[in-house]
């Protein structure tokens, strides 16, 4: 879920259709809306071309991106992992449609998306074979083309389930090691900026007023569900 002028848009996700207690039955959703604040309405927007979860999304100039990602379809199917990716003029409302863009030159899910200086930043996550990775690639939006960027510092580990969101021209990252780090100003290297006082990953960090970010959700390798929620100023 991301938000943009003033509404939520929440763009696949999945759905478990076991009865409690019966062995999971996990479905991928292709659903995309947006909430309206104002009117207290959710609207239904074109699908997503195909059903994505474990995906990340991000907002760069009016356009929503999708990448990552796979298609969970229940017990005794595979999951399919995207090589996909995709993007959504929010500017054309209910009338818009989605536009393939460049494929990633590497599949993964449990990654972080952010939005910064005209490009999409694709952090971490896990390959298909199994293994996590702190891998950044960088999508030119201009172009239409994708780079290789300067890996997360640390374990490769500490890229799974992290989250990403700029804020004063500046691209932060928190994840598993409970650190936070800044991207550099010539976008070579990460440089750490900061610690959180909960370690947490699959979680949202969310920029608030003054500088400050929140940190929401996730989980603890040690003692589980993180219930905290944490505030912390970006440097």
């Amino acid at each position: 879920m991301v938000s943009h002028g003033g509404k939520l848009y929440r763009a696949g996700g999945f759905t478990a259709r076991n009865k409690q207690g019966e062995k999971k039955d996990l479905f991928s959703t292709d659903e995309f809306s947006v909430f309206d604040p104002q009117t207290k309405e959710w609207t239904v927007l074109p699908h997503l071309p195909e059903p994505r979860s474990s995906h990340d999304i991000a907002v760069l100039n009016d356009k929503l991106y999708v990448v990552g990602g796979w298609s969970m379809q229940g017990n005794g199917n595979k999951s399919v992992w995207h090589q996909t990716a995709w993007v959504y003029d929010l500017a054309q409302g209910a009338s818009g449609k989605w536009m393939e863009i460049a494929k990633p030159t590497s599949i993964r899910r449990a990654l972080t998306l952010g939005a910064h200086q005209g490009k999409i930043y694709a952090i971490g996550g896990m390959y298909e074979e199994g293994s996590t990775t702190t891998e950044t690639l960088v999508y030119d939006a201009a172009n239409n083309i994708w780079a290789q960027g300067p890996d997360l510092p640390g374990e490769d580990g500490d890229g799974f389930g992290a989250s990403s969101f700029a804020e004063g021209g500046k691209l932060y990252v928190s994840g598993i090691s409970g650190k936070l780090h800044r991207l550099s100003e010539d976008g070579q290297q990460w440089e750490e900026a900061g610690e959180l006082a909960h370690k947490r990953f699959f979680h949202r960090m969310l920029p608030m007023q003054d500088g400050q970010f929140i940190l929401v959700g996730g989980s603890n390798m040690k003692t589980g569900k993180v219930k905290e929620l944490e505030v912390l100023a970006s440097p």
